[in-house]
């Protein structure tokens, strides 16, 4: 283990009101709106990863609707709906790393800060590629995942590097018409 996690924490807020209204014997109007604001933090971990690669997500819900309806007589009725929906949601990590990148010819990856710089998956030793197992022992040792006190390739450390968003909107409306004959 690299450490102790960060403590998970879920907060959200939520409010709703519903009016209903008839300013008639024959009307009837509802509307209502809800609002919903949930934030994760801490959510997202593998077993073999440090404490500053976790990732959370915020979600925003808005839903409006309001409908009404007017029984026009005995015969005859008409209805109507409107409704307005979003849902906004962001996946992100919880550290952001303050490095500048530089993309001056020459600049060097500065080795000893790899965990600053993003999210690192170390390397593990290949059977038979000597040269590269030899290349990879001091990023091992400097950061690889501790198996029974030993640090090993195959782990995360750094910080995570996935931003995802996805929105969604909808908005409906419908109209309704009873008549009946006879």
């Amino acid at each position: 283990m690299y450490g102790e996690l960060p403590q998970y924490e879920s907060t959200r807020n939520e409010g709703f009101g519903k009016v209903t209204f008839t300013p008639t014997h024959s009307v009837l109007v509802n509307a209502s709106y809800r609002d919903s604001k949930r934030k994760d933090t801490s959510d997202l971990f593998s077993a073999n990863a440090a404490p500053t690669t976790g990732s959370g997500s915020e979600t925003r819900q808005k839903i409006g609707t309001a409908e009404g309806s007017w029984i026009i007589n005995n015969k005859c009725f008409a209805t109507g709906k409107f409704t307005d929906f979003t849902l906004l949601t962001e996946g992100r990590p919880d550290n952001l790393s303050d490095v500048t990148i530089s993309q001056v010819p020459g600049t060097r990856l500065d080795l000893a800060n790899l965990d600053k710089l993003g999210l690192l998956t170390v390397p593990q030793p290949i059977d038979g590629q000597t040269a590269f197992n030899d290349f990879i022992v001091p990023l091992i040792t400097r950061y690889g995942y501790p198996t029974n006190g030993v640090p090993t390739g195959g782990g995360f450390a750094g910080y995570a590097t996935q931003f995802n968003q996805n929105d969604f909107f909808r908005r409906a409306g419908q109209a309704g018409y009873n008549l009946t004959l006879g």
